[in-house]
């Protein structure tokens, strides 16, 4: 039952688009009494195990011979909408993305040559670049082709057991997760802001990037991630976690004055997310244009206060969403304000990352240039979390 109700959701928006276009709820209200009943009982005849064999009550099966005709012309459009033929390319849209098991070793702790060579003791194979991690056999794993201090392993590897993980030398991190700090990139000794930091792993990243050095300000406003923020990187000792609204921080607070690199992740849809059931409805059905529009002005002013603190002189911005709103618009909605900022061009943002931003995401001659100084990740083509990222510099420093 369970696997009927996360395929069904799964397929929500489609169920319902044949629900309402033939009524129903309104003239089947005796069989059919409640919208979840109706999208169960659809899914299961028209795309479940169900559509090869008779239906399960009389009642049931009166209706369906009701509205054969009408359920295939939905069927049909269906099929069109989603630019497939039939059921098999219907139903390969649904498939659970394969995700590989990344893992971020803890520089602090040990690097990189060394986790390698614990683990191909351990007995895995060690493969030098992992081009195509759909490819990999279970005990395989390699260094990631983009972050230095990632490792990947085959999707459905179970490592939390493992002595690395367990002594908090492998920290497990999505790889879109590791794009903002590596983005970012603060040298040693620089003051950085983490605004939207818990649980903490963008925190611990640009930690390992400035080898222990310098001043971190991590701020997030519920106290149990911040808990969770200060477990993670207790061994850093110049990170300063705090319980704190950011947009509330005081930027002319002396104490923030020589901070120069921010790195934002604030509140988004989570549209990206690939293996979450709420998060596969929201991918099927468009959220409500007043919603994006209300994430998108707080996503707004949580990038122009970050710009309020005197020497910041770079700025990554990073959601988990897809939709324009809330990325390319974001950052257009800035560049249109904030004359005195632009993108950091792509040689200093992932250069050798492919997927880029969407130019129609951006108006005006120079779209092209600005989509492409942005990254996207996409959940079902990259095998990770669907993820944007974009940098914002300060002009004539």
């Amino acid at each position: 039952m369970y696997a009927i109700v996360c395929q069904t959701l799964k397929m929500k928006a489609d169920l319902d688009q044949i629900i309402d276009d033939l009524g129903l709820l309104r003239s089947e209200k005796e069989v059919l009494p409640t919208r979840e009943l109706a999208e169960i009982y659809l899914y299961e005849q028209l795309f479940g195990l169900r559509r090869r064999f008779r239906c399960p009550t009389k009642d049931l099966r009166l209706l369906f011979d009701r509205h054969k005709q009408n359920l295939k012309k939905e069927v049909e459009g269906i099929y069109q909408k989603h630019s497939v033929s039939n059921i098999t390319g219907y139903l390969e849209l649904f498939k659970e993305v394969a995700i590989p098991r990344y893992v971020r070793v803890n520089t602090h702790q040990m690097t990189i040559d060394e986790a390698i060579q614990y683990c191909t003791k351990e007995g895995y194979v060690y493969i030098d670049t992992v081009e195509d991690p759909k490819n990999m056999n279970l005990k395989e794993f390699g260094r990631d082709r983009h972050i230095p201090d990632l490792l990947v392993f085959a999707p459905r590897t179970d490592l939390h057991a493992h002595p690395l993980y367990q002594s908090g030398k492998f920290i497990f991190q999505d790889k879109a997760s590791c794009f903002p700090a590596y983005i970012l990139s603060p040298p040693a000794n620089a003051h950085v802001i983490d605004g939207c930091a818990a649980p903490g792993n963008k925190t611990s990243h640009l930690s390992a990037i400035m080898n222990n050095t310098g001043q971190i300000y991590a701020f997030d406003m519920d106290m149990k991630r911040i808990n969770l923020l200060k477990s993670l990187t207790q061994k850093a000792g110049y990170i300063d976690a705090e319980q704190a609204d950011f947009l509330k921080v005081d930027p002319l607070d002396p104490k923030y004055a020589e901070v120069e690199y921010v790195l934002l992740d604030p509140s988004c849809s989570g549209s990206g997310m690939p293996t979450r059931i709420e998060n596969s409805i929201q991918d099927k059905a468009e959220m409500s244009e007043e919603r994006l529009d209300s994430l998108a002005e707080f996503q707004v002013a949580v990038i122009e206060h970050a710009f309020k603190f005197p020497k910041v002189k770079r700025v990554s911005y990073s959601t988990c969403s897809k939709y324009i709103q809330e990325n390319e618009g974001v950052v257009q909605t800035i560049l249109d304000r904030h004359p005195d900022f632009a993108l950091a061009t792509r040689d200093t943002v992932l250069p050798n990352w492919e997927r880029r931003g969407l130019p129609e995401g951006f108006t005006g001659s120079s779209k092209e240039e600005r989509a492409d100084s942005v990254v996207r990740a996409d959940a079902q083509e990259d095998l990770m979390t669907g993820f944007f990222v974009a940098c914002f510099v300060r002009q004539n420093l």
